[in-house]
């Protein structure tokens, strides 16, 4: 089996597109709306979680070495994509995205914050969202907050692959 390489001109590319399709104030807004943290003993319970996926109507493949749930696998412009969220630390939450092309040879992708960072780069100098105001989604400690939040991934990956599906063709 070949090893993925991360190419970083497709990658670019990605973040363009990203940007041209209004990523960054979606995840902002998705950000603002998860912004309180709350730790928890017990931590975010795996298996509930990825039930929630299931019961939003997406298919799901579970890691559970790395509590990663991903979800939603689209194919688009000759490429897999795959979003996924991996629960750190027990009760920290880090939604991502790779592109891998069929052949298994190139990726792309990133944490969605870093997406939304790097996207960010692109605005005008002094109109850029600051790194703290990018902020990371924040698990509130109540199973209520996965309970929205999961509905929310699933509908802000919608946006991106539409935002793919547009603009990937379009390679340079």
């Amino acid at each position: 089996m070949t090893e993925e390489k991360f190419n970083e001109s497709l990658h670019n590319h990605l973040l363009d597109i990203l940007y041209e399709g209004g990523f960054l104030e979606s995840y902002l807004k998705l950000s603002h709306k998860y912004n309180k943290y709350n730790s928890t003993p017990e931590g975010i319970d795996f298996e509930r979680t990825a039930k929630l996926f299931t019961d939003n109507g997406v298919k799901i493949k579970k890691i559970k070495r790395w509590k990663m749930i991903e979800y939603d696998e689209t194919e688009i412009g000759q490429w897999v994509w795959t979003p996924s969220l991996v629960i750190k630390k027990g009760d920290w939450v880090e939604p991502m995205l790779a592109g891998v092309d069929q052949s298994g040879t190139e990726s792309v992708g990133d944490t969605w914050r870093n997406l939304a960072l790097y996207t960010a780069k692109r605005l005008p100098h002094g109109d850029a969202p600051t790194w703290e105001e990018i902020r990371t989604l924040e698990y509130d400690g109540t199973m209520e907050c996965m309970e929205r939040m999961v509905p929310d991934l699933i509908a802000l990956f919608g946006e991106m692959k539409q935002i793919i599906r547009h603009g990937w063709s379009n390679q340079p």
